[in-house]
């Protein structure tokens, strides 16, 4: 099922929307209530994304401790998959002291990097209760973490462009030059294609985009 979905998720040029799809994804493929992304800023774990399926464990925009807790583990853990099947008994989370009603609850986490390596947050799975977890399941959360990294790099291109401090200028007749800033990679040099190609397809809209 997640194969058959990953060129629609790399057709999102907006993290947040890739971001929703990809939890509605989790939420089909593993029997647990919710499935969150945390980001991390200066040290600090905030939830920007959920999706809940029978109850609301995890509210957007909060910083519940349990939930940023778990988030903080699984990026310290590495890139693979941090699983916790009993958050109560685990050595990492039973002495938490937040984990009031979760004890019997399970957890899985995935980190999200950026290519440069560093780390944009974790992309989780979360429930109160017992849950048996399908033997693919890391796989498929590590999978699409790194589609979501994708995503990000994508957005980071085209918002490059988009700050560019200079447009397109023209110099003689069909001949203009495009001030370009910074390191060019492989999907920003995408970005600064798909940005000037439209502007060579004939003289008269290009002088449009001049």
């Amino acid at each position: 099922m997640v194969e058959g979905n990953l060129e629609k998720i790399r057709g999102f040029s907006d993290f947040d929307e890739a971001a929703s799809y990809i939890l509605q994804i989790l939420s089909k493929q593993a029997g647990m209530n919710s499935f969150y992304i945390a980001k991390q800023e200066n040290g600090a774990q905030k939830i920007v994304k959920v999706h809940n399926t029978k109850h609301h464990l995890i509210e957007e925009g909060e910083a519940a401790p349990l939930p940023c807790m778990l988030s903080a583990l699984s990026i310290e853990h590495g890139a693979q998959a941090l699983i916790i099947e009993r958050i109560g008994e685990h050595e990492l989370t039973r002495s938490l002291g937040v984990t009031d009603g979760f004890e019997t609850g399970c957890f899985i986490g995935v980190p999200i990097f950026y290519e440069d390596g560093s780390s944009y947050g974790t992309v989780c799975g979360l429930d109160d209760g017992p849950c048996e977890l399908p033997a693919d399941l890391p796989f498929i959360f590590e999978t699409l973490a790194t589609l979501l990294t994708y995503v990000l790099e994508l957005e980071r291109a085209y918002g490059e462009i988009e700050s560019l401090a200079a447009p397109m200028v023209p110099i003689v007749g069909r001949v203009a030059i495009l001030p370009i800033i910074g390191e060019v990679k492989a999907l920003r040099a995408q970005a600064i294609i798909d940005h000037a190609m439209p502007c060579t397809v004939v003289q008269k809209k290009a002088s449009k985009c001049w």
